[in-house]
């Protein structure tokens, strides 16, 4: 019974951690694309002050 507790104790504080990983890595991949989008949408911008010759 003992060893029955201390398994799930484990297996709760492996779930426990899980999300909070999931949720660093979706933030993560979210300013990513941002950035991108942003840098994106700058190109242009760019281009009309300093067009190439």
């Amino acid at each position: 019974m003992v060893q029955r507790l201390t398994q799930d104790s484990t297996t709760d504080l492996v779930a426990s951690e899980f999300p909070k990983q999931l949720d660093i890595a979706q933030v993560s991949i979210y300013r990513l694309s941002f950035l991108s989008a942003g840098l994106f949408l700058f190109l242009p911008l760019v281009n009309l002050l300093h067009p190439s010759p």
